[in-house]
């Protein structure tokens, strides 16, 4: 039988799906926790059957269909939108959803789960990073925290954009006024505890925005090519400032190959370490936490959560190694 065959069967549900099938859809389709779902149904409902009747009566006038036309698909969203509530079983909203699935796979992936409302905690939890600004798109923090051997790791996830605050004087080794203000700390932000310090301070990514490669012109900080050994991290990512002995001992192939997983499945990265503490910040490309749809695409946003979630548990198992 040919690969991709319409009779080739589907995989076998991984243990995600089963968690998906088992915990998260039901509670996001079937509960009655939601708040008002018949009463936005109705609303729905009459504001449908009020854009259907403009546009029978713009029909029934002889005017071209470019008029009408787009008046008969607004209302038939809004009867679609009415049956989904209704059928749905769920008066969660869109935030109401998120917010569950994050819980759900926090459990999954055995995280603790805080969600902080307070962004001010944020800032100040994770102030040895750097100070934080945030944007008027900023929202959504959720904060987990776990461990894994011997290193510890707490993280939070933003939606939106933060910057490094102006005021500080650097961001995850970094020096602020190097720093552009297009710049942000959208996505992923981890810092871990590790059980021994280091005696370096390092800092490497593969993050484009810190320079254009072909322009030195451009180039916010000094990048060099690391020799690690590992071909593929060496072409992707850059060291700042020198690369040392002490940078070859840290920058070992198991932690250069979490690293280039971590990018390759979520987005580009820095990774500094200075003492016994570790960070990792990731700019999160694409589609991350916020749920857009009670569809079929619910349980892809949720496979794209879990990976976001799981990869600090995975990072701290290659650093616990050094």
């Amino acid at each position: 039988m040919k690969s991709g065959s319409l009779f080739t069967p589907p995989p076998p549900p991984d243990e995600l799906d089963k968690f998906y099938a088992e915990v998260i859809e039901p509670d996001v389709r079937l509960s009655t926790g939601g708040k008002g779902a018949d009463r936005r149904s109705d609303k729905l409902g009459l504001g449908a059957g009020v854009v259907v009747s403009v546009a029978s009566v713009l029909w029934f006038t002889g005017l071209p269909a470019w008029l009408y036309g787009p008046v008969f698909v607004v209302g038939a969203a809004l009867v679609l939108g009415a049956i989904q509530l209704r059928m749905g079983g769920s008066g969660m909203t869109a935030a109401e959803i998120r917010d569950s699935v994050v819980k759900h796979l926090a459990n999954y992936c055995e995280l603790e789960y805080v969600k902080l409302p307070d962004r001010e905690a944020i800032v100040e939890r994770f102030a040895d990073a750097g100070a934080i600004a945030w944007t008027p798109i900023s929202r959504h923090e959720d904060l987990c925290y776990g461990s894994q051997g011997s290193v510890e790791f707490e993280f939070v996830q933003i939606i939106g954009g933060v910057i490094p605050s102006r005021s500080g004087v650097k961001w995850l080794g970094l020096p602020i006024e190097k720093l552009s203000e297009r710049y942000t700390v959208d996505g992923l932000l981890v810092r871990f505890t590790l059980s021994r310090p280091f005696g370096t301070s390092l800092t490497v990514s593969n993050d484009r925005r810190l320079a254009d490669r072909d322009n030195k012109d451009f180039e916010i900080c000094e990048l060099l090519t690391p020799h690690t050994g590992d071909e593929a991290f060496d072409d992707d990512f850059r060291i700042v400032d020198e690369w040392t002995e002490e940078a070859r001992e840290i920058l070992t192939t198991g932690l250069t190959q979490a690293l280039r997983r971590a990018s390759k499945n979520l987005g580009p990265m820095i990774f500094h370490i200075d003492g016994s503490t570790a960070w990792v910040h990731v700019w999160v490309v694409g589609d991350m936490y916020e749920l857009t749809s009670l569809g079929s695409a619910l349980k892809n946003q949720s496979r794209r959560i879990s990976a976001i979630m799981s990869t600090p548990r995975e990072l701290a198992q290659a650093i616990g190694q050094l």
